[in-house]
């Protein structure tokens, strides 16, 4: 996977790449929403933060509890247009079974779109048929001699007591994320587009320990590698090797 520092360049290299691997088979996939005129709401603000401590059935949150709000919030992506193709390597921004391992940040390559009969391509599907390598479940759909796992649309309440909905495939393309949303996720292997310049203290330290190898680093750039971001890792995280074997 591809780490970059900015959402753009992340959004250029999905999109080339989908059409690279997917070719044709490509459709935006339209949210469903309670009102239409909600269309517009951005996707951090439909949905993409929510509250564990609030009842989403009320909308209301105890006095007490709100000192406590800014500790249980957890940020989950639920956009307007998804944009999917069949092959696509592709993320879940939901935790839907951590039991199973289908949590926030999974990966995996999706195989299939199921639609309502007569329904067109840009309509929400019934699923989304997903091959994810690390599933720990034993139910699912076989596809190409593969255990594939059925994702269903996640619904989003948004607005004064949770009076909006928003309905949309928890799934985003995952050939590249940004440095903040790769956190907590351990890969295999990253190839690191940070560009010339440290804009945020801890953003090479973050993208360092998203593998546990020093094997499984590689820049896209030598520019990228300087001694100043050099330096600002050692001083996010003490002794950290995989800094001092990229000095030599």
């Amino acid at each position: 996977m591809r780490i970059f520092s900015r959402k753009d360049d992340v959004r250029d290299f999905n999109n080339e790449m989908l059409h690279r691997v997917c070719g044709t088979a490509v459709c935006t996939i339209q949210a469903e929403h309670n009102n239409p005129s909600q269309q517009k709401t951005k996707t951090g603000e439909a949905g993409g933060e929510y509250n564990t401590l609030t009842d989403h059935k009320s909308g209301k949150m105890k006095e007490r509890e709100k000192k406590k709000a800014n500790k249980h919030k957890h940020k989950q992506d639920c956009k307007n247009k998804l944009t999917q193709g069949l092959d696509a390597r592709v993320m879940l921004t939901s935790n839907l079974n951590t039991a199973c391992g289908l949590t926030n940040g999974t990966v995996g390559t999706l195989k299939e779109l199921v639609f309502a009969e007569n329904a067109s391509p840009s309509e929400l599907p019934i699923a989304a048929i997903v091959d994810f390598p690390h599933y720990r479940g034993t139910h699912g759909v076989s596809v190409d001699g593969k255990q594939c796992v059925p994702i269903c649309p996640v619904e989003r309440r948004f607005g004064g007591h949770n009076q909006h909905f928003r309905k949309q495939l928890p799934l985003a393309l995952a050939w590249a994320t940004t440095v903040h949303k790769s956190q907590g996720l351990t890969l295999d292997a990253i190839v690191l587009n940070l560009g010339p310049t440290e804009f945020c203290d801890g953003l090479t330290y973050v993208a360092l320990s998203r593998v546990k190898k020093l094997s499984g680093i590689f820049w896209d750039s030598k520019a990228d590698v300087t001694d100043h971001r050099l330096k600002l890792a050692r001083v996010c995280h003490k002794g950290l090797d995989i800094v001092a074997s990229l000095c030599t």
